[in-house]
């Protein structure tokens, strides 16, 4: 049994023994204090985090809208500067359109003055179809005159008489007349041509040797490449000889291929003074040739030297004037007549008629039709094309527009039996 001295009088408690203090009493638990405690502690914790939350979402529309100001504000900011670059860019733009314009009307203005300073010397790029047919009529007039004077029966007589019974066609041994001579000939005159001149009377059938002598330099024009100086030139010789040969052979099948031809070789060496008139001395020379052979074989003079010289003197100057004026014609219309663009028609003996590029020398409309089909004798005046690539096309095969601008004149072979059978006398 546990004792517990009672208290003193003066209420003052008793020592403890040994200055020590009793333990405290234990207090007796129930099993609910600790659950009630937590429950407690649960509910202060709960209260206090309810009023966090609470306090958060009052304040969280206002750091939103804020923020969204903010984001406006920047963007507000950046539009203002990217107007304000935009309209530094279009002042700029206006200031360069305006001096654009300024230039433009100035460079047009120069542009004028020297057109109208350099057109009395070069109008090239300025010359109408209108103006090159005239040009092309010009230099076929320059070639009907030198077979008209060539050809002309009283000069003929004067100088070498009367013609002697010929044959020379049908005598190739004869070292004047050789088959290099008949073959060139034939090839550009035609058999026919060449067989009527052996065996008429050049002075009665005069009509023959003009017809003759006219196509050949409508010929030498298209075909001058044959002519050409590769070998007295110093500015060429085998290696550019050979150069364009295999040209005309790799495009022989091209219609472009003589003139492209022409427009090269003169390009390159009618360049000096000095090269220009050793081409020129030598193309004439050339004619003069040319006309001296289709003398003889149509038997004017029994050897071949005489008609050279005769040639020479009476066609000689005019032979050198063409060349020249075939140069400068180039030079004038810049090569456009010689130019890819632009083609160069002289039918030959193996063509046939065709009334969209030539034309007879009758304005009969029996004849015209008459000459529908018909093979052609002779090229008597020079045919211009022009070749003009349509928008769209490409490549070497695209379409192809050709508008004639001149017509080539051309002789039938039944105007040979109109003048009468070979050897009558011409109408």
């Amino acid at each position: 049994m546990l004792y517990f001295p009672p208290p003193s009088d003066d209420g003052v408690p008793p020592p403890y023994e040994n200055d020590t203090p009793p333990p405290a009493p234990i207090r007796q638990t129930t099993s609910r204090e600790p659950v009630e405690r937590e429950i407690e502690r649960g509910i202060s914790q709960g209260t206090q985090i309810a009023g966090s939350d609470l306090q958060s979402e009052n304040h969280m529309p206002v750091d939103r809208v804020d923020t969204q100001q903010a984001l406006i504000d920047k963007l507000v900011s950046e539009l203002h500067e990217v107007k304000k670059q935009l309209k530094e860019k279009e002042d700029a733009y206006d200031s360069l359109k305006e001096h654009y314009n300024l230039e433009s009307i100035l460079h047009n203005q120069r542009e004028a003055e020297l057109r109208a300073l350099v057109s009395p010397f070069v109008r090239g790029d300025e010359v109408t179809a209108e103006e090159i047919s005239r040009s092309f009529q010009d230099l076929n007039r320059q070639m009907l005159e030198i077979a008209q004077t060539c050809s002309d029966p009283v000069r003929l007589q004067d100088k070498f008489g009367k013609p002697k019974e010929k044959d020379r066609l049908h005598k190739p041994e004869d070292p004047r007349f050789t088959n290099e001579m008949s073959t060139n000939l034939q090839i550009v005159l035609g058999g026919e041509l060449l067989r009527s001149i052996a065996l008429s009377n050049a002075l009665e059938d005069q009509l023959l040797v003009q017809y003759a002598m006219q196509s050949i330099v409508c010929l030498f024009v298209k075909l001058s490449y044959q002519t050409y100086p590769f070998s007295c030139s110093r500015k060429a010789g085998t290696i550019g000889k050979t150069v364009f040969l295999n040209y005309l052979r790799m495009h022989e099948k091209e219609s472009q291929a003589i003139t492209s031809l022409w427009r090269s070789l003169t390009s390159e060496h009618f360049t000096s003074a000095d090269s220009s008139k050793e081409v020129q001395e030598y193309l004439r020379l050339s004619i003069v040739q040319y006309f001296a052979r289709v003398l003889f074989v149509a038997g004017v003079h029994e050897d071949y030297r005489p008609l050279v010289q005769y040639c020479n003197v009476t066609i000689g100057p005019k032979a050198r004037e063409i060349c020249a004026s075939v140069a400068k014609f180039a030079q004038t219309l810049k090569e456009r007549v010689f130019s890819t663009d632009y083609v160069l028609t002289a039918p030959s003996f193996e063509d046939k008629f065709d009334a969209s590029t030539m034309k007879s020398r009758h304005i009969v409309p029996e004849a015209i039709e008459r000459s529908s089909g018909e093979k052609i004798l002779c090229t008597t005046e020079l045919g211009l094309l022009r070749r003009t690539k349509l928008k769209g096309a490409s490549g070497g095969n695209g379409l192809i527009e050709k508008n004639v601008i001149q017509k080539a004149t051309i002789v039938f072979e039944w105007e040979m039996y109109a003048l009468g059978s070979p050897g009558a006398t011409a109408a």
